[in-house]
């Protein structure tokens, strides 16, 4: 449980600064058989910043522009846990055939966690799959316990080439649109004790078809896991809906 502030300050039309306060409690009970995940009650005290420069045509559906996003948050004022959690996110979008409405996007985003005069707790740390790089399952790759548990990754990395396209067939006025895609990426490193840590490049290819709906963006992605490691657990569809920004 928890909650929030965040105060934004427009330099330019294109650019904002942000600041936010976060303040939560894990409280983990019953976890015997997952050590990696001790009980206990844990504040989280945070403040943070982010540095956000947007030239997007269109938030919703964009065509054209430039996105980045660059975020720290620092914990340990007050509360339990003491540690920097870095973030980057980076997009570009261009039309390669205007009057065909054919939109290249490439995508990459990374970060990094690191304890304070303590170690970084599973619960603090990145986890990823398929919402980052598809065709692997939700906590489908990174670090896993003796158990086989994931335990989450102090670094991450991923990138995306991707070609979106009129359905053939269809009127614009429907909102649907195809895409083909590549992703790569990685997540590890941890503090958990006894923990694989393999760094293997993950990549995978797809389609997907696109909607945008009254409530956001809806997306039906299909993948082949190209490279993994032994311990990823991977996954052909994967649908998910929402802002892309």
């Amino acid at each position: 449980t928890g909650g929030g502030l965040r105060l934004g300050l427009p330099i330019t039309d294109d650019l904002t600064i942000e600041a936010n306060y976060k303040l939560s409690l894990d409280d983990v009970s019953n976890s015997t058989d997952t050590p990696s995940f001790p009980d206990g009650k844990t504040w989280t005290s945070s403040l943070g910043y982010a540095i956000r420069y947007s030239t997007i045509d269109n938030l919703n559906d964009p065509r054209s522009g430039v996105y980045g996003k660059f975020a720290q948050d620092f914990a340990g004022v007050g509360g339990d846990t003491k540690f920097i959690r870095s973030t980057i996110d980076a997009r570009y979008y261009k039309e390669l055939y205007a009057d065909a409405d054919i939109v290249g996007l490439l995508k990459f985003s990374a970060g990094n966690i690191t304890g304070i005069g303590q170690d970084v707790r599973a619960l603090d740390n990145f986890f990823k799959g398929g919402e980052t790089i598809r065709g692997f399952a939700t906590y489908g790759i990174g670090p896993r316990d003796a158990q086989g548990i994931a335990v989450g990754g102090k670094n991450f990395y991923a990138a995306t080439a991707e070609i979106q396209f009129p359905m053939p067939a269809l009127p614009p006025d429907f909102g649907l649109r195809g895409a083909v895609f590549a992703d790569a990426g990685s997540l590890f490193d941890t503090d958990i004790a006894g923990a694989t840590n393999d760094n293997t490049l993950r990549s995978s290819v797809g389609a997907s078809i696109l909607w945008s709906s009254p409530i956001g963006l809806l997306r039906a992605d299909f993948a082949q896991a190209i490279t993994k490691a032994k311990s990823d657990n991977t996954e052909f569809f994967r649908f998910s809906a929402g802002k892309q920004f």
